[in-house]
């Protein structure tokens, strides 16, 4: 591996050769943390699928009902539950895995359209490309939000927007990979910056951060980037079991995380955290 070696040192890159195997699940997409859980969703039948972190065990019992499907699933600090945005404009809570979903009503209006969306202290962040718009749908009392408004309030452009993460702040990971931050609704300067020789963000999937990290994770189809919040890169985890990851959860102090490859979850260290 000396070469590997050299060239990873050069590069930033915490290569992980043996990650641990959490779960195969059948034709998964997305994924969330519940508890001690790793819940996704099955893309044929809409049923939530549930693993424990220390693995293997598959819980299928909640389905999402009628013709809905998932567009976008989120984890809600604090309630510690997920909620999920189908399709036909439906929002859906989950409390424990294999537990009963149950919808989650709207003031006024209706929910919109989203293709990712993130919580933030007590309001819901809808990334809604199709309206080049996100949302910010407030709660009024306990699970049930207020109708959305608009957060973005000049010419920013979000209609390429994959995903959205928040910290106070809320950065908007783009189909071209860039990044955009908003805060206060108005464009904020960021780039990325400081990438070694040979390293490109490229084929990007997902943007995690919150309020208790410094840093702002990046999941492309073979890596995690993990970038400081001036958009200046710190390293990357790459594996050579890593081929076509869609998404990802991070846990930054615990210095783990955990990625979906196809249809299997694994385990890493962040080493470099």
């Amino acid at each position: 591996h000396s070469v590997e070696d050299t060239l990873d040192g050069l590069t930033k890159s915490s290569r992980i050769r043996d990650p641990k195997l959490i779960a195969k699940f059948d034709r998964p997409q997305n994924l969330a943390r519940l508890d001690s859980d790793l819940v996704t969703i099955q893309s044929t039948s809409n049923k939530l699928l549930a693993s424990p972190i220390a693995g293997q065990l598959i819980d299928d019992r909640s389905t999402l009902p009628g013709s809905e499907q998932a567009m976008s699933i989120a984890r809600l600090d604090q309630t510690n539950s997920i909620i999920i945005i189908s399709n036909e404009s439906h929002a859906f809570r989950l409390n424990e895995p294999g537990g009963n979903l149950s919808p989650v009503p709207i003031t006024e209006g209706s929910w919109e359209s989203s293709v990712a969306m993130a919580s933030f202290s007590n309001n819901l962040y809808l990334l809604d490309p199709a309206s080049n718009q996100i949302w910010k749908h407030p709660t009024v009392e306990d699970m049930k939000y207020g109708q959305g408004n608009r957060f973005i309030t000049d010419e920013t452009n979000v209609s390429n927007g994959i995903s959205l993460a928040v910290d106070g702040s809320i950065y908007v990971l783009m189909r071209d990979n860039s990044i955009i931050k908003l805060t206060r609704g108005q464009r904020d300067g960021f780039t990325v910056k400081d990438l070694p020789k040979d390293v490109s963000l490229t084929d990007v999937r997902g943007i995690w951060t919150n309020t208790d990290t410094s840093s702002l994770y990046v999941l492309t189809k073979t890596s995690i980037f993990e970038l400081n919040k001036t958009g200046s890169y710190s390293r990357r985890y790459v594996s050579d079991q890593f081929t076509d990851l869609t998404a990802f959860v991070v846990d930054p102090p615990a210095k783990q995380a955990w990625v979906l490859n196809g249809d299997t979850v694994f385990e890493l260290n962040l080493t470099g955290a």
